[in-house]
């Protein structure tokens, strides 16, 4: 009676360290499984294997501009370069990139930080007048010329001119992700020609979200690259980091002179930088390729000589 009433204590204590080791199991899958969930989201992939896969999209063009400048009934005209990161939109050698990587609304700038009003007799205005695209780590330098600009979102699109029939890699803002509050993102960007145009990724959080005066968020981190695309952790686009200029310009503020200062050393101009939803930036891209397209149309019809014949009423 002792041995059998040894092995049912014994089997029943072996019962409950299983039962209890059991709920522990599942108490700890329970804890991890929505965590998990919110930091990943999806299926995340390897950075340098994204990095790999996405940066051919991303070009390096080369502007010269002039700046017409004027101020108390005088003017003055100086040309400039500068190079920047464009993004291909198009495999046919369409290209998206920031405004402000070559233009800067100083008339504005000057009101702003004066207070509003004091600088109205200055203006100034940049004008693009020649464009070239290197692709990845090519030698060559490609044609291109100016289709479209966006004024809200501070876009500019150029098109490749002689591509020769070569298909470049593009990125697709038709097949995007939505962006998600608290979510962990990348971003891509090259160095300059001195640095063999390297590519390099940043890594940051979608810490903010705004309404006014569009819906955007805000990304963590200072000296992001602007006008080019932001991914999820899996590669899907979720839309172009950007500057938002606000509706309402707080002139009272002490600390504006600062903000404005630390804007313009993070190459976004005069406004707050904010990652725009791929599907506002879409609806724009599809509009630059239309444009692209009946320039395209126009500039072949006119070296071919012949004209559009009239419709028929």
């Amino acid at each position: 009676m002792s041995v059998s009433r040894h092995i049912i204590t014994n089997f029943i204590g072996q019962f409950i360290a299983l039962t209890t080791l059991c709920g522990l199991i599942g108490v700890a899958e329970a804890q991890q499984t929505p965590e998990s969930t919110l930091l990943s989201g999806h299926e995340s992939q390897n950075p340098v294997q994204l990095m790999q896969r996405l940066t051919p999209a991303l070009v390096t063009v080369k502007i010269v501009y002039k700046t017409q400048v004027s101020a108390e009934g005088q003017s003055t005209t100086s040309e400039g370069k500068t190079e920047a990161t464009g993004v291909v939109v198009s495999p046919d050698g369409l290209i998206m990139l920031a405004t402000s990587s070559y233009s800067f609304d100083f008339s504005g700038f000057l009101g702003n930080f004066g207070g509003g009003g004091d600088n109205t007799d200055f203006k100034s205005k940049t004008i693009p007048t020649d464009f070239k695209v290197t692709v990845g780590h090519e030698q060559k330098d490609y044609n291109a010329t100016l289709v479209a600009t966006d004024t809200i979102l501070g876009l500019t699109f150029i098109q490749i001119t002689d591509l020769q029939g070569k298909k470049l890699d593009a990125v697709d803002m038709s097949q995007a992700a939505q962006p998600t509050l608290g979510e962990k993102v990348i971003l891509f960007a090259r160095l300059s020609k001195g640095y063999d145009y390297a590519p390099y990724f940043h890594i940051t959080t979608i810490c903010g979200e705004i309404q006014i005066p569009r819906h955007a968020y805000l990304l963590d981190g200072a000296g992001l690259p602007i006008g080019l695309p932001v991914y999820d952790l899996g590669g899907k686009p979720l839309g172009i980091l950007t500057t938002l200029a606000p509706t309402v310009v707080d002139t009272d503020s002490s600390g504006m002179g600062m903000q404005i200062v630390q804007r313009l050393f993070s190459g976004g101009g005069f406004g707050q930088i904010f990652l725009v939803p791929a599907e506002s930036v879409n609806t724009i891209i599809m509009q630059a390729k239309e444009r692209a397209a009946k320039l395209s149309a126009t500039t072949s019809s006119s070296s071919s000589g012949t004209t559009a014949a009239p419709s028929k009423k």
